[in-house]
C-alpha cells in the first residue's frame, strides 16, 4: 500500500492513494488528487488495474476483506450547488458501480470486514466539525439493492462498465 499524505495526514485530504485488494489481484489508485476548492478535501480519478475508471473520487477508499468490493467516496452536486459526497461501491467481479441514495459533506470508509462496511460521517454542519459519534454501518451486498447503478463508467477499452 502506498499513500502520500497531506498537511494534516487525513485520508480525505490525501493527494494520492494506492491500495491492492487483499488477494493482490486488483490495484486501485488515485494518482493525483486536487482540492476541489481551497483548503477542502481532494478529488481525482480512481483507476483500477482491471480497467475501470471513476471520476471525482476522494482518496479515502478501502477494499472489502474478500477483495470483491471497493468503497470510495465520490463527489457530486446537491441541488446543483453544493459539493457533497455519496458512497460509491465498485463490484470488482461484476464490474458494476453502485452509488448511495444519501449524501454527506464528507464520508470516510474506515473498515470493511466480512461484508460489514463502517463509514465515518461528517457532522451535519460541515467538514470543519468532528465526525459523528457513531459511524454508518452498511451490510454489503444486501444494501446494494437500495443503491443506484452508476451510468457512464468506462473501462479502459472504452466499453460501458455500468448502466442505469
Amino acid at each position: 500500500m502506498q499513500t502520500e499524505e497531506s498537511r494534516d495526514n487525513s485520508p480525505p485530504w490525501r493527494s494520492s492513494h494506492t491500495a491492492a485488494s487483499p488477494d493482490g489481484l486488483v490495484v486501485a489508485a488515485i494518482e493525483q488528487a486536487f482540492e476541489h476548492s481551497m483548503g477542502n478535501p481532494t478529488m481525482g480519478t480512481l483507476r483500477t488495474s482491471n480497467g475501470l475508471e471513476l471520476p471525482k473520487c476522494n482518496p479515502a477508499f478501502i477494499w472489502s476483506s474478500d477483495s470483491r468490493y471497493l468503497a470510495v467516496p465520490q463527489w457530486c452536486r446537491r441541488f446543483g450547488l453544493f459539493r457533497r459526497q455519496r458512497l460509491a461501491i465498485v463490484d470488482a467481479v461484476d464490474r458494476v458501480v453502485y452509488v448511495s441514495p444519501f449524501t454527506h459533506w464528507l464520508l470516510q470508509p474506515a473498515a470493511f470486514e466480512r461484508g460489514r462496511l463502517e463509514v465515518l460521517v461528517s457532522d451535519w454542519r460541515g467538514i470543519s466539525w468532528p465526525w459523528k459519534d457513531r459511524p454508518l454501518i452498511l451490510e454489503v451486498p444486501s444494501i446494494l439493492s437500495t443503491f443506484g447503478m452508476l451510468n457512464g463508467v468506462d473501462d479502459q477499452a472504452g466499453r460501458r462498465a455500468a448502466t442505469e
